[in-house]
């Protein structure tokens, strides 16, 4: 019969009739230990409470979660009150906070986790494991949320020009792709298993504010090659009879009562296969090679020695989305002074907007990132901001801009007090910043940002005004 150990007594205080009072919690518990001496199982916590004279106040029974007040306790009515109140469960969070220290005593002393199956020394440890956890989180995304805004960029441009080419793109019909860009704010992170509430196992989401806003565009005409190319990321894999038969015998280990065993007794796994798979077979010795050769790291012993392998039951297996790249090309030959101020603006926009930001000798900012729509007009000659016959892009990062100032393999300039080039040719290589999901393509594409900054009672953002119509127009297309 194991024996109780009882812990050093620690100091703890307490609010009592709203000051601050010094108790002192003296812990036992009952460990299991194992035949090396080690514990491998806790039971039966408790711990009593004590004044600064040593006077034994109340004592809790983890087994049950309650508290007894011992025959002429000197304990003050408040302390008596709050005992009450967390056995009727009430709000007590100053008997709470007695009860979670001593259970990490317990914990930090017996090495066997709170919320661990091993450790049953309070009733109540999963749900103080879960508010442990919780608070963990609430401190991640606390210290997630401070890095955003403790790192700021300088001498930053925060507004362009409505530049346009041709010039008379201002005023003709004619279709169009349009860019503008914004500051790459990042992306919250839900430190949680299951993502942000509400969002169906989402764990990171970009962020899209007011204050990462930069005024200006670029308009641009149609150019032919216009492409999108979806792609996914798929690769072989293999999984042979003996590979199977360990993940079974894995997955058994893992699902017993005991799951923290699958770390301390792979090696138990290993001979466990080994010993069933070299039974009476009649595959016995290949096997043994087969084995030998992993043991040892030794390649192809199975096949110089029998000329056969084992079946890798090879299959192609999804590995990863990928993240889709759009290459434009464009020749800028400006036929006025106004035209040439506007094509060296738009080189600029690029080139300044694409840009890594500087805050201070320790960080570097992202450069901005790009929005590119394809817009085209009705019979009526309205605006159509994005081209019901092509594909939608998603936000990118402009990953790499080209200049040939002599396309036309000669060096020519129009005779202005710029000397403006008389072309210029650009190439610019876009990335899009998430991938291509199923959803993205069914009306209300949970991913594409038409929210407010605004949030609702639950931390929610709210939908702009016709957000449905607008999910409708941000779909990737057909």
């Amino acid at each position: 019969m194991a024996e109780p150990v009882t812990l050093t007594g620690i100091e703890e205080n307490i609010k009592i009739n709203g000051e601050d009072t010094k108790f002192t919690i003296v812990t036992s518990y009952t460990p299991e230990e194992n035949s090396f001496g080690g514990v491998e199982r806790v039971n039966s916590g408790s711990f009593v409470i004590k004044n600064s004279d040593g006077d034994e106040l109340a004592v809790y029974n983890g087994t049950t979660n309650t508290f007894d007040i011992p025959p002429g306790s000197k304990a003050p009515n408040d302390l008596i009150v709050q005992i009450s109140n967390y056995q009727t469960g009430k709000q007590s969070q100053q008997i709470k906070k007695l009860v979670r220290r001593s259970a990490q005593q317990i914990a930090d002393n017996s090495g066997i986790p709170i919320g661990d199956q091993r450790n049953k020394s309070f009733q109540i440890n999963n749900n103080i494991a879960a508010e442990l956890s919780e608070e963990s989180i609430q401190r991640a995304s606390g210290t997630l949320s401070a890095a955003v805004n403790s790192i700021e960029s300088k001498n930053v441009r925060k507004g362009y020009g409505v530049y346009v080419y041709p010039e008379d793109i201002r005023t003709n019909k004619q279709d169009r792709i349009r860019f503008t860009m914004r500051m790459s704010q990042g992306s919250e992170v839900s430190p949680r298993l299951g993502g942000f509430e509400g969002s169906a196992g989402q764990n990171v989401r970009r962020r899209r504010s007011k204050s990462g806003a930069i005024a200006g565009s670029v308009t641009l005409p149609m150019q032919p090659g216009i492409t999108d190319a979806n792609s996914v990321d798929w690769n072989p894999g293999q999984l042979n009879a003996v590979q199977a038969f360990g993940v079974g015998a894995s997955i058994d280990l893992m699902n017993s009562d005991n799951p923290g065993d699958f770390i301390t007794k792979g090696g138990e796994i290993l001979q466990s296969v080994a010993r069933q798979l070299t039974g009476n077979n009649d595959y016995n010795n290949a096997l043994k090679v087969y084995l030998a050769q992993q043991a040892v790291g030794v390649q192809g012993l199975l096949s110089r020695t029998t000329g056969a392998v084992l079946n890798p039951n090879m299959e192609l297996l999804f590995n990863a989305p990928a993240l889709r790249p759009f290459t434009f090309n464009f020749v800028l030959s400006p036929r006025s002074d106004t035209e040439a101020k506007q094509v060296k603006q738009i080189i600029r926009f690029f080139k300044q907007g694409m840009s890594v930001k500087t805050t201070n000798s320790i960080f570097l900012k992202a450069p901005n990132i790009f929005d590119i729509r394809y817009q085209t007009f009705d019979k009526g000659g309205n605006s159509i901001d994005d081209h019901p016959s092509l594909n939608r892009i998603k936000t990118c990062a402009l990953t790499g801009f080209n200049v040939d100032y002599t396309p036309s393999g000669s060096y020519m300039t129009f005779n202005d007090n710029e000397r403006t080039m008389t072309q210029y040719a650009i190439q610019m290589n876009f990335t899009e910043l998430d991938p291509i999901y199923e959803d993205d393509y069914h009306d209300g594409g949970a991913r594409l940002d038409v929210f407010s900054d605004e949030k609702d009672d639950s931390g929610e953002p709210i939908p702009v005004p016709g957000a449905r119509k607008a999910l409708r127009e941000l779909e990737i297309g057909f």
